[in-house]
């Protein structure tokens, strides 16, 4: 039987990183809008469209390597611009955020965009670690790994 706690406590030190892609997407982040249905039939609305598309386009200026091929895991950094309210925080250079969008809700879109460029399948996707912060910084930070588990 497998010990979950043991597990869960080495969750870093349970793989072995093969290869590491890292880059920054310079982009308004939008939450995923869902696909809508009618008449019989879903769609994906025109500014879901446009916004993986402008996904799309800064990961191929950002990243020109090879597709990963096995498993991978995901670090995705979504920092969010400093508010009005937030005058005199900026010093702290980012904090934690708690509110405006679901983390689920950011990180969809990201992967569909991902998927073809850096990988085929985002069911390769086994570990995925993520935090939504505030900093002068609008945008998406990306660390891709292809990883293998490490047996003890």
């Amino acid at each position: 039987m497998i010990d979950l706690k043991s597990l869960i406590d080495n969750f870093e030190s349970s793989v072995r990183v093969l290869r590491s892609a890292y880059f920054c997407l310079d982009v308004k982040l939008k939450a995923k809008q869902s696909t809508s249905f009618g008449k019989g039939h879903a769609f994906t609305p025109p500014e879901k469209r446009k916004y993986l598309k402008e996904l799309v386009k800064l990961i191929k200026q950002s990243y020109s390597g090879p597709k990963f091929c096995g498993l991978i895991r995901i670090t995705l950094i979504y920092s969010f611009p400093w508010r009005k309210i937030d005058k005199g925080r900026e010093s702290l250079g980012w904090v934690l955020m708690s509110s405006h969008v679901d983390l689920d809700n950011l990180h969809k879109p990201v992967l569909d965009a991902l998927e073809g460029i850096l990988f085929n399948d985002d069911c390769k996707v086994v570990v995925s670690r993520e935090m939504k912060i505030r900093s002068s910084f609008s945008g998406v930070a990306i660390l891709v790994d292809e990883i293998v588990a490490k047996r003890t």
